[in-house]
């Protein structure tokens, strides 16, 4: 019964939309006209007239999970690291490292296509004043150019590890000072890492 709330949101929003979905995959449907059952006539299409772009989406995914996904959790457990520490007002920097990571999607968005924008965006002005008046090195086109965009979003994904963070900070304050205190006893690092 105390479940039922969740299970009924899990049914309906969750387990709901992704059977539907993979019974759509076997049909020809396009929002304005009833679905119509074509079989594996979607998947074969797929392998075979738009091979280039499924290729090229799951090369873009292979790309962010090897590149994104671990330097994302690096950057969030190396700031929960730090904001482990017992110091004055680190409930305020805590805040300030959270609050990206609730903003809009759209506002983020916009913001992110200011910053990178390839004529006037805040990156290139800096790297132009830099890297390009010191080293000749071109601006990058950031979200207009094919080679750059990858790198761009990790860096949009980046903007918002202070969901990730709290999650790490959660846990490495749900450890008890007495397990710290015993590994710094037995010779820890730092009571963080344990040595040999």
């Amino acid at each position: 019964m105390f479940a039922s709330p969740w299970l009924t949101g899990f049914l309906l929003f969750t387990l709901g939309p992704i059977i539907v979905s993979l019974i759509l995959s076997f049909c020809d449907y396009d929002v304005m006209h009833p679905a119509r059952w074509v079989g594996l006539a979607n998947y074969h299409g797929l392998l075979t007239d738009d091979w280039y772009y499924m290729s090229k989406s799951m090369g873009n995914a292979i790309y962010l999970a090897v590149f994104g996904l671990p330097l994302g959790m690096i950057t969030s457990f190396s700031i929960a690291m730090l904001l482990n520490t017992e110091v004055r007002g680190m409930k305020y920097f805590r805040t300030i490292f959270y609050l990206p990571s609730i903003l809009p999607i759209v506002a983020n968005a916009v913001l992110w296509g200011w910053i990178l924008n390839p004529q006037f965006g805040l990156m290139n002005v800096a790297w132009r004043a830099t890297l390009t008046s010191w080293f000749h090195i071109p601006a990058p086109m950031w979200l207009a150019g094919e080679a750059s965009s990858k790198p761009a979003f990790i860096v949009m994904g980046l903007w918002s590890a202070g969901g990730g963070m709290i999650l790490w900070l959660a846990g490495l304050q749900g450890v008890p000072r007495q397990l710290h205190e015993a590994a710094e006893i037995d010779g820890a690092a730092g009571g963080v890492g344990f040595g040999m």
